[in-house]
C-alpha cells in the first residue's frame, strides 16, 4: 500500500464569472485535519481555515472571514482538499 503524502496545492474557483485562485496550506504533515487556504479579493490577501468534521468532510471554521461567496463554495472546497492526497 502507498503512503499517501499531505502536500500544498493550488486550485482555481469560479466566483462571480471570475478565475480565483486558491492555495491550500495544510497545517500537519502527518493527518490532513486543518488547512489555512488564501485568495486574493480584489486588492485583499484573504486567509480562512478548514477543518475536518466527524462526518469527514472540511468545512470553513471561521466564516466571518470570508465573502459569503467563497462560504458558498464550501463543499467545492473540502471535495478539492480531500482529492488532494498524492
Amino acid at each position: 500500500m502507498a503512503i499517501k503524502k499531505i502536500v500544498k496545492f493550488n486550485k482555481t474557483f469560479s466566483i462571480e464569472q471570475h478565475q480565483v485562485q486558491f492555495e491550500f496550506l495544510p497545517m500537519n504533515a502527518k493527518d490532513q485535519q486543518l488547512y489555512q487556504v488564501y485568495f486574493m479579493y480584489g486588492p485583499k490577501r484573504v486567509r480562512f481555515h478548514m477543518q475536518i468534521n466527524s462526518e469527514g468532510q472540511f468545512v470553513i471554521t471561521d466564516k466571518n472571514r470570508c465573502p459569503d461567496k467563497c462560504n458558498a463554495l464550501e463543499s467545492e472546497f473540502s471535495q478539492a482538499i480531500l482529492e488532494s492526497l498524492v
